[in-house]
């Protein structure tokens, strides 16, 4: 009894469901606008603030944000601008309307986690229930990868959507820490180990490193470092800051990269820390470096326009691909003041350097005139050449969008809104359906996630040009694609490229020299492998060729690539034993030449044979054949059958590309085109004179779905490992007239359905014993 009324008082408790109460001050958003499904933003609008001392009398004051960043400003007021433009489409969430709540993160930890919990929240705490409270249903955050980190453990066990557009930290694809973290620019994995690759490409095996005191910095370079080692780089330096260390730690720093003997500087740094650098190696005027940046600062036009961008001409590193959004520089430059939001108040006041008539006249500020525009403004917030990162936002946006999309269906015409958005309202369903999502932008780039939450990673590879007016140009060099195979990812235009002091000469950095002819490399004790001294060649040894004892990458292996794909060849030079430039013939018996055929040698092994003349009946037309024809024999046999018949007229372009062209005529492919004619051409019996260029991908394609039957009725298919079916023939090797023949007995095979078949002639055996019989030993 006393469990029932215990049970009962639960649940009436349960049943009332009273609302909870928010300690402290609620934390109100810099911009809001209310919809009837809700996206939360969290920018950093400031890149620091001031630390308020605490008095221990009274409760502590938020932090002061200072200094406004016109890039993350222009990002959040793209957010702003996607949720307008979904809004006003007919074919995206129809009958629904997007609101947002965008808050300041100042670039703080702290107050990233206070943005993120108070959109979790709610700000109204007297209409808030426990149960559910008045959140949002996806939230796009952040600029950096350290408050992401912070901010997706928060909001993940809630399963809250958090797509980011500028954390790049490899940590977050962790789908066990981050099960809610999605992002909209790839992971720092894919970016190291390009660099490391561009490094070795150039043959910089001597190279100094910086990085971010942060999450971003610290796992990328780790990712890098351990990359170039891979490739036989040596890192000489790695050192670490953050915006906010102490002019002395700075100029520490200066001072290694000064007294350095390494010409190449790679730098993972984010644009804020970079800025802070800069400035003290302009003050010591340090040139002549080669700067190979990340993608945070490499294509910053704040960077490239800032009074150092003599120290960093001729630049080079990966960025995002640029991109254009239509409609957005109107957007940004119809920006009004008077609209009553602080944050747009302090734009204008920053931009054009005046005090608003509602605001006391402060230091040498005028007062605003009123006839400002920013029409006539060139700057970080209304420039939109450059909208890599503005563009993650914009694809972040629409990515949730598209999500709710697939699991509403509401429209203008209801009138019962709430039913409609049941499903939204569950952040999980958003969550599932973000997974899912796959769509196209208007400029034709495709948007989806892999299992980690991650796209594609792909990059562009910039140069920092000088321009004819003097200033500092991104210059599209080269490209990287991670999807390609290990030799094919990074690839070169026929632009030149500009490198440090306006020179078109590679610099050169290295630890040590190449050794001449007659001596070898000694590494130096306590020194990294790249530092050695050269010595003379001991006494009964030779050395013609400089820097003995270099290690060569030939190719590369990745097990994970299809099969036929997972081996790829360098384009270099290989030296083989002795000094020898061609590959060493190593082998048995010779190639048995056109017309004959392989006969194994008694008592040897099957590389050794003799060469005998093809059987009547049988023919031989390539080299190095055995009794029956080889099927790129049977091949030509056929394509030559039905070239005279008129019938194929095929022909092979660029075979190292495995590209293949077919003319077909107008009577229909038989026999050899099956595949052709059944699954890429369809059922058609007339076609018309055309040339047909296939795709690797469509052929690859069709091919897993390939089954037939060939003219000697053989099945042809392909199982889902690609393997073809299991037929094997049952051999009895046998004495006669002398020489030892291999004699087909039996026959064992499998068949579509998995199925096993031996079939074997016992009377056509030929034991040990020379009998036709085989006695058992009982």
């Amino acid at each position: 009894m006393g469990f029932l009324h215990t049970w009962l008082l639960f649940t009436l408790v349960r049943a009332a469901d009273p609302p909870c109460k928010l300690w402290g001050t609620p934390d109100i958003p810099q911009l809001r606008k209310v919809g009837d499904v809700t996206i939360g933003g969290i920018f950093s609008f400031h890149n620091s603030w001031e630390e308020m001392m605490p008095t221990f009398t009274s409760k502590p004051e938020q932090p002061k944000c200072k200094s406004l960043s016109l890039r993350e400003f222009q990002n959040a007021q793209t957010m702003v601008f996607a949720i307008e433009e979904i809004n006003n489409r007919a074919d995206i969430l129809p009958g629904v309307s997007l609101g947002y709540k965008i808050y300041d993160s100042c670039g703080s930890i702290e107050m990233a986690l206070r943005a993120s919990l108070s959109l979790v929240n709610g700000e109204n705490a007297s209409q808030m229930s426990c149960q559910r409270p008045n959140t949002v249903q996806a939230i796009i955050a952040e600029t950096s990868s350290t408050p992401t980190i912070a901010t997706s453990s928060t909001v993940g066990p809630l399963h809250l959507p958090l797509i980011s557009h500028f954390a790049t930290c490899a940590c977050l694809s962790d789908r066990k820490k981050h099960p809610s973290f999605f992002r909209t620019i790839p992971s720092d994995y894919y970016q190291s180990r390009a660099l490391a690759k561009l490094v070795k490409y150039f043959g910089w095996t001597w190279v100094g490193a910086l990085r971010s005191d942060n999450d971003y910095g610290n796992n990328g370079m780790n990712t890098f470092i351990k990359a170039a080692t891979e490739f036989g780089v040596c890192v000489e330096f790695s050192e670490a800051f953050f915006r906010t260390d102490p002019r002395e730690e700075i100029l520490r720093i200066v001072d290694i990269v000064k007294k350095s003997s390494s010409k190449v500087i790679v730098a993972f740094v984010s644009y804020s820390d970079m800025e802070v650098l800069l400035g003290e190696i302009a003050q010591q005027n340090i040139t002549g470096l080669q700067w190979i940046g990340s993608e945070s600062w490499i294509s910053d036009m704040n960077i490239a326009s800032g009074k150092w961008q003599h120290i960093l001409r001729g630049s080079m590193g990966f960025a995002i691909p640029k991109a254009e959004i239509r409609g957005l520089k109107g957007f940004l430059t119809k920006l009004n003041p008077s609209s009553g939001i602080d944050l747009y108040k302090e734009l204008w006041e920053t931009v054009f350097d005046c005090k608003l008539p509602s605001q006391q006249t402060v230091g040498s500020r005028s007062m605003c005139t009123g006839n400002e525009s920013l029409d006539n403004v060139q700057n970080q917030y209304t420039d939109v050449t450059e909208l890599q990162i503005a563009n993650n936002v914009y694809k972040a946006v629409y990515a949730v969008a598209h999500a709710m999309n697939s699991i509403i269906s509401c429209s203008k015409l209801d009138t019962n809104q709430s039913k409609c958005l049941e499903k939204v309202n569950n952040t999980w369903q958003v969550l599932n359906a973000l997974r899912e999502v796959s769509f196209y932008t208007e400029t034709g780039e495709k948007v989806f996630f892999d299992k980690n939450g991650d796209p594609a990673a792909r990059y562009d590879l910039l140069n920092w040009q000088q321009g004819e007016d003097g200033t500092t140009e991104f210059v599209k060099v080269g490209f990287y694609d991670a999807s390609l195979q290990p030799g094919f990812q990074l690839s070169f235009n026929n632009i030149s490229i500009v490198w440090a002091k306006n020179q078109h000469q590679v610099p050169v950095s290295v630890c040590s020299e190449s050794c001449p002819m007659g001596t070898r490399k000694a590494v130096k004790k306590g020194k990294p492998v790249c530092c050695y001294d050269c010595i003379q060649c001991a006494e009964g040894e030779i050395s013609n060729e400089t820097g003995t004892m270099e290690v060569a990458t030939i190719g590369y292996y990745d097990a994970t690539q299809p099969r036929g794909q997972q081996f790829t060849m360098n384009n270099v030079n290989i030296i083989w034993g002795g000094g020898l430039k061609t590959v060493p013939v190593s082998v048995c018996s010779e190639s048995c030449p056109l017309g004959t055929r392989k006969a194994v040698q008694q008592g040897r092994p099957i590389c050794c044979f003799d060469c005998i003349p093809c059987p009547s009946g049988e023919i031989s037309n390539t080299t190095d054949s055995k009794s029956k024809i080889s099927p790129f024999s049977y091949f030509s046999c056929l394509v030559e059958k039905y070239q005279s018949a008129h019938l194929l007229n095929l022909s092979v372009e660029k075979p190292e590309a495995f590209t293949v062209q077919i003319i077909i005529s107008r009577r229909p492919i038989l026999c050899l085109c099956e595949i052709l004619n059944k699954q890429v051409l369809g059922e058609q019996h007339r076609l018309e004179p055309k040339q047909i260029n296939l795709g690797l991908h469509k052929v690859s394609d069709q091919l897993q779905r390939v089954s037939f039957v060939d003219g000697y009725g053989e099945n042809v298919f392909f199982d889902e490992n690609g393997n073809p079916p299991a037929s094997y023939e049952v051999i009895n090797w046998q004495l006669r007239e002398g020489e030892v023949q291999h004699v087909t007995v039996g026959y064992f095979s499998t068949s579509t359905e998995g199925t096993y078949k031996l079939t074997v002639k016992e009377d056509n055996i030929r034991w040990n014993t020379g009998n036709s019989v085989l006695k058992a030993c009982i």
